[in-house]
């Protein structure tokens, strides 16, 4: 919160929650995490331990343009497991607690950041990819399938143009 860091906060990001979840075995279901994200009016990181090994894992989350009482939440963003007695970066310089939110999420974002491209561009970015990503695997499932040559080659076109696209998304 704005007074317990010294940080002034803003409309998108009043305030950031975070919470440490200790696992009985290495695995949370995403749902558990949108179930608390709706519930709690505040962008929220999440800290999974389990076995002596922490992962980050968060949504961006931001308020709704059409009504400012909902949140829209993102996928989840996460990173791999690391060892949780490892020393922490120490927090960023930055004036409000919008530029520490997005200083947050930035490296839980698998795709390298475009030149002049904000974070909410960059999660856009990241869910037409996996979208594509899925849309792909639907399709080679589709060219398995099909037994005649022409349909095989019309879908062989759309794999080609679903690739370059993804291609593109990922640089």
């Amino acid at each position: 919160a704005p007074e317990t860091i010294n940080i002034k906060g803003t409309r998108s990001v009043p305030e950031i929650q975070i919470f440490s979840i200790a696992l009985k075995d290495g695995e949370l279901k995403t749902d558990v995490l949108r179930c608390i994200d709706q519930a709690i009016p505040f962008p929220i990181l999440f800290e999974l331990r389990f076995d002596g090994k922490v992962k980050p894992i968060a949504a961006y989350k931001r308020p709704s343009e059409t009504d400012a009482t909902q949140w829209v939440i993102s996928e989840y963003l996460d990173s791999d497991w690391a060892a949780d007695d490892i020393t922490r970066r120490p927090l960023p310089m930055v004036f409000d607690l919008k530029a520490l939110y997005d200083h947050l999420l930035a490296p839980l974002i698998p795709y390298p950041a475009r030149p002049a491209e904000s974070l909410q561009a960059r999660v856009d970015r990241m869910e037409r990819i996996r979208l594509k990503e899925r849309e792909l695997v639907r399709c080679e499932a589709r060219l398995r399938k099909e037994k005649q040559f022409n349909r095989k080659v019309a879908i062989n076109a759309e794999l080609r143009t679903i690739k370059e696209i993804l291609a593109a998304l990922q640089k």
